[in-house]
């Protein structure tokens, strides 16, 4: 037996099951933070591992893409916007708001509906820029919009028989907003700063017009061409004086149409060329006025095509 001051007598066996309780006591505190560092560890480990399964999943790959609405884009170039690609992208991964914004940042788009449909396919219906016209710029052709939007840069191999819009290349380039003005800017500064402003919405306004027009005088040769104009790509001139002129790519027919509205000069060029053209005689250009002689359409002619051109006359419709 052993005796301890103001303890309890214990006998042998009693002080051996006491020591080895305070020994797995302290097996435990030394043992828990091993065991939850190692639990957690293989948490992660679990997790990534999950992760990357997940991931390189065959199963997720994107297998159906299907693509609708586009009418100009192929289906490859709307993917490409749109950064999806069939066998690489992870369709349950994907979120369709941030494809969306991909498809957004190419200009030909104007809107974008992306539908996720686990495990493997991706539905994408666009909302295109469609090209009408085509505007001369400095940098080369650029799309018009029927919205008069100057959308983007065209190809020459992609080029359709559209009109072509020339001569307003320095109106229809962006017009920048003015700097901002500083933290104390002086009486002079602000009146620079108004007057820029000024002249850049009476810019946008000139361009906008501009626009309009060329885009009404395209329809209008697009519903009723004349007859030495079917089939064939045109030139829509333009000169800040006297408006708009028409004529061929390829050389032909030039008619000036002036300012706007353009539809009854179409109805009376197209009455006047039944009248005066034949077999030996075609109209190498046609004037059209709505102010000054408003029914009356002024067309020179040569002889076809064997002579030269000889003279000119007026045709009353």
């Amino acid at each position: 037996m052993t005796w301890g001051r103001n303890r309890k007598i214990r006998n042998a066996r009693e002080w051996v099951r006491d020591s080895l309780r305070g020994v797995a006591w302290l097996a435990v505190r030394a043992v828990r933070p091993v065991v939850l560092v190692g639990g957690v560890a293989l948490l992660a480990l679990g997790a990534h591992e999950g992760w990357t399964r997940l991931h390189e999943s065959p199963t997720f790959r994107l297998h159906q893409l299907v693509i609708e609405g586009n009418q100009e884009m192929s289906d490859e170039e709307v993917a490409v916007a749109c950064e999806l690609e069939t066998g690489i992208t992870n369709v349950l991964l994907t979120r369709g708001a941030r494809v969306r914004e991909s498809c957004l940042v190419d200009p030909r788009i104007r809107d974008a509906r992306v539908e996720i449909e686990p495990p493997s396919r991706i539905r994408v219906t666009i909302r295109e820029r469609v090209t009408e016209l085509y505007a001369a710029l400095p940098d080369g052709l650029w799309a018009v919009s029927p919205l008069g939007e100057i959308f983007a840069p065209v190809a020459p191999e992609a080029m359709r028989p559209l009109p072509i819009l020339t001569g307003a290349a320095d109106l229809l380039h962006d017009h920048p907003e003015p700097a901002p003005l500083g933290q104390k800017p002086t009486l002079k500064d602000r009146i620079a700063h108004r007057n820029a402003q000024e002249l850049r919405r009476e810019l946008e306004a000139r361009r906008s017009l501009i626009l309009r027009e060329a885009l009404s005088l395209a329809r209008v040769t697009s519903r009723a061409p004349a007859s030495a104009w079917r089939g064939q790509a045109l030139e829509l001139m333009h000169d800040g004086i006297m408006g708009f002129s028409v004529r061929p790519l390829n050389g032909g027919m030039t008619a000036r149409f002036g300012h706007a509205p353009f539809g009854r000069k179409a109805t009376r060029l197209n009455m006047a060329l039944v009248a005066v053209e034949g077999p030996t005689r075609t109209v190498s250009e046609a004037f059209l006025d709505n102010e000054a002689r408003p029914n009356e359409v002024t067309v020179m002619l040569r002889q076809a095509p064997v002579a030269a051109a000889a003279g000119g006359l007026e045709a009353h419709p």
